[in-house]
C-alpha cells in the first residue's frame, strides 16, 4: 500500500495496530513512520529481539516480559501437555519437573508441552532426562534467531559468556575480549539490546538459563568430537580461541 493511501486513509481513524517480532527500522518507518498518521487515541504495538529499534522509534515505553514463576510456567505447560489449565493427579510430579527445568520461558513450555501431548510416562521421563543434558532443538533453533544476525565478534562474546563467564565482572572479561579485538564496548550494548544478556547494576554478567544452554550447544555442535578446539583458552597467545 503506497504510503499516501495509509495517511489519508488513516489521519482521522483511531486505530489499534500490532506489529509483531520487528528486525529492521526501515520497516517500521514505512509501515508507522510518522504518528501524525493515526487520528487520536491510536495505539502501535511492536514486538522486537532487538531494543535499539523501539529506543530509535522513541517509544512511550519499553516492556520486557519477566520470567514466569513455577505456578504460570505450570500452568501454561499444562494447557499445551494437557489441553486445561492443571495437570491430572496422576501426572502432577512430572510437570512440576519439566516447568522447572525449562526455565520460566512461554516458547520452551509451548514447545516441549505440545511435543508431550497424549505420550505415556516413560516418554515424559525421557524428554525430562533430555532437556537436563540436551537442550530442545525446536526450541533452540528458535531461540538461534537472535544469535545468527550477530556480527562474529559479538558471537564470540556471547559464547565466552553462555560457556565461561557468567557471573563474572564484565570489567575482567572486557580485558580479554579487548585483546583479541572483539570490541566488547560495543559487542556488549548489541546483547544487551537483544536481550541475550543482562548486566547487573554492581557490574556482573548474566544470562538465562535457556540463552547458556543455547550458547554451550552452538559449541558443542561446532565440533562434537573435540569442542575444546572451538572454544579454549591459548596460553601462549593468552588469549580465547575459536
Amino acid at each position: 500500500m503506497d504510503l499516501n493511501v495509509i495517511k489519508k486513509r488513516f489521519r482521522k481513524k483511531k486505530v489499534l495496530i500490532v506489529i509483531d517480532d520487528a528486525d529492521q527500522n526501515i520497516h517500521l518507518n514505512a509501515l508507522v513512520g510518522d504518528r501524525e498518521w493515526f487520528g487520536i487515541g491510536s495505539r502501535v504495538i511492536v514486538t522486537s529481539r532487538n531494543k535499539a529499534i523501539l529506543v530509535a522509534q522513541k517509544a512511550d515505553g519499553i516492556y520486557q516480559p519477566k520470567k514466569m514463576n513455577l505456578n504460570q510456567s505450570l500452568q501454561h505447560f499444562s494447557l499445551h501437555a494437557f489441553r486445561m489449565t492443571e495437570p491430572p493427579e496422576d501426572y502432577l510430579e512430572l510437570p512440576k519437573d519439566v516447568a522447572k527445568t525449562t526455565g520460566g520461558l512461554p516458547l520452551t513450555l509451548q514447545v516441549v508441552g505440545s511435543s508431550l501431548f497424549c505420550m505415556g510416562k516413560s516418554v515424559w521421563q525421557g524428554t525430562l532426562e533430555k532437556l537436563r543434558d540436551v537442550p530442545n532443538n525446536e526450541v533452540m533453533q528458535r531461540l538461534k534467531i537472535s544469535y545468527n544476525v550477530l556480527e562474529y565478534e559479538g558471537k564470540q562474546i556471547f559464547l565466552d559468556i553462555a560457556c565461561f563467564f557468567i557471573a563474572m565482572h564484565k570489567d575482567v572479561a572486557r580485558y580479554i575480549w579487548e585483546a583479541c579485538k572483539f570490541y566488547p564496548k560495543v559487542g556488549l550494548d548489541v546483547l544487551q539490546l537483544r536481550f541475550l544478556i543482562t548486566i547487573g547494576d554492581d557490574g556482573y554478567l548474566r544470562m538465562h538459563d535457556q540463552l547458556r544452554d543455547l550458547g554451550r550447544e552452538i559449541v558443542r555442535q561446532e565440533n562434537i568430537n573435540e569442542p575444546w578446539s572451538v572454544v579454549g583458552y591459548d596460553l601462549k597467545r593468552k588469549c580465547w580461541m575459536y
